[in-house]
């Protein structure tokens, strides 16, 4: 009697030793498995909508909380502080504020320290005439101003 491996019912093997049904059907499992895959990550990326992250900056939307406001009195200066590793800064504003730490978030990599020893600084007042009160009793030239009291400094050279 032939074995049954050897019967012309039976499925040919391929080079592994495997049935084609058989490795068909792992085929479909794994289409089935990168289908799904895609699935949610497609889902996902649409319900999340990362790109709104990365092209539009919550800040720049019209956000009116205290915080948005903050991060678009720093936001411009940016461009102007670019390659600089360490500025100082110059406020009013007590430490529990987190104006200097929301100066920090916007500028970074460069470094905002609480210290008025660099050369190029960040003013930072409630206003234009608190910051142009200030401007007058110290030694310093302002580089450049952006309104609501900030603006960059440098030291005066003596």
């Amino acid at each position: 009697m032939p074995s049954p491996a050897n019967s012309p019912s039976a499925a040919p093997e391929n080079i592994a030793g495997e049935s084609p049904l058989r490795s068909g059907g792992r085929i479909l499992l794994v289409l089935a498995i990168v289908l799904t895959g895609a699935i949610v990550v497609g889902s996902t990326f649409q319900d999340t909508r990362p790109l709104s992250y990365i092209t539009v900056a919550p800040w720049q939307e019209a956000g009116q909380d205290r915080f948005s406001k903050m991060a678009r009195r720093y936001v411009l200066l940016r461009p102007h502080l670019r390659g600089l590793k360490t500025v100082g800064w110059l406020s009013s504003y007590d430490h529990e504020s987190g104006q200097r730490m929301m100066a920090q978030s916007m500028l970074a990599p460069t470094l905002v320290i609480d210290a008025d020893t660099p050369e190029i600084l960040i003013a930072s007042f409630e206003d234009d005439a608190r910051l142009d009160v200030f401007l007058g009793t110290r030694n310093f030239h302002v580089q450049r101003r952006f309104g609501d009291g900030v603006a960059i400094v440098q030291r005066r050279r003596r």
